[in-house]
């Protein structure tokens, strides 16, 4: 137990700088939970010594990288085809490669502009600067040279191209991912298994690899009669999987303990309990590489091996072989299923079934594919394996029984594991109303969640973060108005932003969607969003106004003729929980000098800043007419029309207005009633 509690105590000091609560969450009940067992054995005191490290370690590792131009020599220890993470003492970099063929291990020289990591994000997509800051990087150099110091002779990326090559798109498309961790999103058989919740399966991961070590291990057990030799094979083989144990900590986790078990039966000739030489190789990754902490493979992976570490007494129990198997497989699929419903926001019913059928296939393509790998293409039968597989799941994806659920907030996630622990201790002390009030509880919460009831007492103003561009969701109860779409050519910003939005604060329906005006960047989902989405009236024009929609009222200050599109942009005002809130789209001073030249009563507490803060718009005049105590700009970040422009911030802040920015914050909220489960 010594060993486990420094293990959790150096994870959670490390991860007590990250702004993920739902890790530290997670880690902090088991600690609790872990620590109240063992509270006389002096656990307590290997908790707070490994915390406190775990906190001086990471307070070494977030020390700021010191920005402007410079020349770093660092290793790779991630790539992928469009950039690489490099490592040198002190700093971790972002650096853009594109159609690299680099590999983790690989020395470079790297020239440029380090700068503190910015990229573009969108409400309800994949966040990628957050992605990187769980690899540590926080800095980026762009347009880099780069120079090479040492490559690897043998040029990993090459060999793999080459391999599969071999192969028709479907299986080279499975072979990628499964052996080498190289997703194509874009992908057929990548869309579906995401859709089914499948897609860990599909990945180079610590359970492939323990299956295939174990038919290693069946195989060597029928040639070699001493144990010693055996294991030798087993954990020799699994030292070729290194290179892709470096980003894939489940792999790491698996040689590990494989290393580990070895050293300690066959050199040290100690028998060691399982949960001391897991601890231990935990212990080992966060050392090797903090970060792991902040990746769900690790989390998950050590999540699983913990949980039934602790509670497998209970499966053992079962009498029945068949009958263990399925309890051991529910229980594993009560761990992984919240995690699939926050990755892909919702939850196909088949899905454990789905997994059940597949596994065996991925298993098999894993090991027959990584010996092909080594020694020569099974052309032909890994490309019937592979076609079989494409087959069950094309028919996998015909059963259409995917529920959107809102993805779990950290605070659900937290209830759900900490009922999930609780079960289980209970039912090991034998408690059985205890365990059925948990599980009435959580399902009634999570229930609860689902239902319209947070609708009936909330009330919001959204500034939904859309990149370059403008959309304001207004939300008074069981009504709702949005106020532009924005748009991108990149993507369907309706389906892939705005609407998993919506269903993630409960609002299945838009009363009245307003246009500004007719950019793209503020109506361009429009057809998207009415084809997808309910959306019951629609409003472009300033003769639409004054308007109500349920309780609220909007009025148009815009009534004056137009020729180009800006000056046509509607500026609605809206008096709403207590505030009277000012949206001026793309409206240029002209228009605001019309405004106040007609006498409007333009006073308002929150101003959406005009045409995203271009100098164009919000004039000196106009603002202090205005005189808000907020302006919010709705802005991408680093666009290309280097908006917001420095004159507007500096009229605001002269004027001691707060600034909220959406390419700062994200999506920005102003919420009456938010419920804890949003």
């Amino acid at each position: 137990m010594k060993a486990l509690f420094l293990f959790l105590g150096l994870g959670l000091g490390f991860a007590f700088f990250l702004e993920a609560l739902e890790i530290k969450t997670l880690l902090g009940l088991l600690s609790l939970f872990l620590l109240l067992l063992s509270f006389r054995k002096k656990a307590p005191l290997f908790f707070i010594v490994s915390f406190c490290f775990g906190l001086g370690m990471a307070a070494l590792w977030n020390l700021p990288t010191q920005e402007g131009q410079r020349e770093i020599v660092g290793i790779v220890y991630k790539r992928t085809d469009s950039y690489i993470l490099l490592y040198h003492p002190g700093v971790r970099l972002c650096v853009s490669a594109i159609d690299n063929t680099y590999q983790v291990g690989d020395i470079l020289k790297v020239s440029g502009n380090v700068q503190t990591l910015v990229r573009t994000h969108y409400e309800s997509r994949f966040d990628f600067g957050r992605y990187l800051e769980r690899f540590g990087v926080c800095e980026e150099i762009r347009y880099a040279k780069i120079e090479n110091v040492f490559l690897w002779p043998i040029r990993s990326i090459e060999l793999q191209n080459k391999f599969l090559a071999h192969f028709d798109n479907s299986t080279s498309s499975i072979l990628s991912s499964i052996l080498f961790n190289r997703k194509n999103f874009e992908e057929e058989a990548t869309e579906i298994l995401q859709s089914l919740n499948l897609l860990f399966l599909y990945s180079a991961s610590g359970m492939l690899l323990s299956r295939f070590l174990s038919l290693i291990r069946f195989f060597c057990d029928k040639i070699f009669k001493k144990k010693k030799t055996v294991d030798g094979i087993v954990f020799g083989t699994s030292l070729l999987f290194i290179p892709l144990a470096l980003s894939k900590f489940g792999m790491g986790k698996v040689i590990l303990l494989l290393g580990l078990r070895f050293y300690f039966e066959h050199i040290q000739k100690k028998k060691m309990p399982s949960l001391t030489v897991l601890s231990i190789a935990g212990i080992l990754q966060i050392l090797i590489f903090p970060y792991c902490v902040f990746q769900d493979g690790f989390l998950l992976s050590y999540g699983i091996s913990l949980a039934f570490a602790f509670f497998g007494g209970n499966l053992s129990r079962i009498e029945s072989k068949r009958k263990r198997k399925i309890a051991s497989f529910a229980f594993l699929q009560a761990i992984v299923i919240p995690m699939g419903i926050q990755f892909n926001g919702s939850f196909h019913l088949l899905s454990p079934l789905f997994s059940l059928l597949l596994t065996p296939f991925a298993v098999l393509l894993f090991s027959l594919g990584f010996v092909s790998y080594a020694s020569f293409p099974f052309v032909s039968s890994l490309n019937a394996l592979g076609n079989g597989t494409m087959t069950l799941i094309r028919a996998f994806s015909k059963i259409d029984l995917a529920l959107p659920l809102p993805k779990w907030s950290p605070w659900v996630l937290a209830i759900y594991y900490g009922c999930f622990v609780g079960w289980m201790l209970f039912k090991e002390m034998d408690f059985p109303r205890v365990r059925k009030q948990l599980s009435f509880g959580f399902i009634g919460i999570y229930c609860l969640s689902l239902l319209p009831l947070g609708s009936a007492v909330s009330q919001g103003v959204y500034f939904i973060d859309v990149g370059q561009g403008d959309a304001i969701l207004i939300r008074d109860h069981f009504t709702s108005v949005l106020i532009d779409t924005g748009g991108n050519l990149g993507f369907d910003m309706a389906s892939e932003s705005l609407i998993p939005f919506f269903r993630k604060i409960g609002i299945d329906h838009i009363d009245a969607f307003i246009a500004s005006h007719q950019d793209y960047d503020h109506v361009g989902a429009k057809e998207s969003l009415i084809e997808h989405f309910t959306v019951k009236e629609c409003y472009e024009k300033a003769s639409d106004f004054p308007l109500d929609v349920g309780s609220l009222h909007f009025e148009n200050f815009n009534v004056f003729e137009a020729d180009e599109e800006n000056d046509a942009s509607l500026v609605l005002k809206l008096d709403f929980m207590g505030k009277k809130w000012l949206f001026t789209g793309d409206a240029p001073i002209a228009v605001e000098k019309k405004i106040l030249s007609s006498g409007f009563d333009v006073d308002c507490d929150i101003l959406k800043v005009g045409h995203h803060g271009s100098k164009t718009s919000s004039s000196m005049a106009f603002l202090m007419a205005a005189s808000p105590e907020e302006a919010v700009i709705s802005v991408g970040s680093r666009n290309v029309y280097r908006h917001p422009d420095r004159e507007v911030l500096d009229r605001l802040e002269g004027l001691n207005i707060k600034i909220r920015r959406t390419d700062v914050e994200g999506t920005i909220r102003y919420a009456k009633f938010s419920p804890p489960w949003v």
